[in-house]
């Protein structure tokens, strides 16, 4: 139904701070994280060769980022452990219009199940709440949370309340 609204962006990888405040360029409205997290920050692991190290950005760091974007992202996916506060903060900045995030931990094969049926959900149609919904279920975690600003969660539809917004969406990740 809304599929070709959809243009989904080359990931970036071992995302640095560098790399996700470069991603304005790309006028995302979807940012999807993907990789390791806590309560407190979003956490990426850069493998160098043999030496592997992690690069944190806390929800403060990233709320601001966001805000200085020309054109605000609409959703933000923290498809990492723990992210829910994050998720609610960068929306009560006002960083997004909607986010969502986990409020335990979440298994790699959860997130990726996850995030696949959240995708087709959206695709075709469907609210922000209902695809959330039915991605919890394809997972089997419903430990997930939908944080919204102005508009409800249920009301969010690709071509009702985002009309033509949907032109990119940005995928981050470091695994």
């Amino acid at each position: 139904k809304y599929r070709d609204r959809f243009r989904v962006l080359a990931p970036v990888n071992a995302a640095t701070r560098e790399k996700v405040i470069s991603a304005y360029r790309e006028t995302p409205r979807i940012i999807h994280f993907a990789g390791h997290g806590d309560s407190r920050s979003l956490s990426v692991i850069v493998d160098q060769q043999i030496v592997a190290s992690q690069v944190s950005m806390s929800g403060e760091d990233l709320a601001a980022i966001l805000r200085l974007f020309p054109e605000k992202p609409r959703l933000c996916v923290l498809n990492t452990c723990e992210s829910g506060q994050i998720a609610e903060h960068i929306v009560s900045e006002g960083s997004v219009s909607a986010a969502v995030g986990w409020l335990s931990t979440i298994s790699d094969d959860e997130a990726i199940k996850f995030a696949r049926m959240l995708y087709q959900s959206l695709g075709d149609g469907m609210s922000l709440a209902r695809a959330v919904a039915l991605a919890g279920q394809n997972a089997s975690n419903d430990r997930f949370k939908i944080y919204a600003r102005g508009t409800r969660a249920e009301e969010f539809i690709l071509g009702a309340v985002w009309p033509n917004s949907l032109r990119n969406s940005r995928a981050t990740h470091g695994e």
